[in-house]
């Protein structure tokens, strides 16, 4: 049976948000397997899109509390970097990335700009 639609009041007020991330049992899993159940996520929610610093952080503090900093540290600037002065970030992955975004090379994880090419 299928599930019911939300109603018109409760489907706009939330309209894309991300699902959540599954938790990961701490005992049998590695820091890269952390990493790669973090970047899947990553990639399935936020591709073409900009990541807000505090999602970012949230995502990975929930799905991998003992192990965050770690997870961290395979993800940037491996397969995330940031957007310059901003606390934005994107897909390392050209394809991945917002319009714009695609043909700039990073410096160490930060990218050259804030705002994307017009054109």
């Amino acid at each position: 049976m299928p599930a019911p639609e939300a109603s018109c009041a409760e489907s706009h007020l939330l309209p894309d948000l991300p699902q959540p991330m599954p938790v990961a049992n701490p005992e049998t899993t590695t820091t890269q397997d952390l990493a790669r159940l973090v970047l899947s996520y990553i990639e399935d929610f936020w591709t073409g899109r900009k990541i807000p610093g505090d999602e970012l952080r949230r995502i990975i503090a929930t799905s991998c509390p003992r192990q965050a900093d770690a997870v961290w540290k395979l993800l940037f600037p491996a397969h995330v970097v940031k957007l310059h002065t901003t606390d934005f970030f994107i897909l390392r992955e050209h394809e991945r990335r917002p319009k714009g975004y695609d043909g700039l090379i990073d410096d160490a994880g930060i990218l050259p700009c804030d705002e994307p090419a017009p054109f």
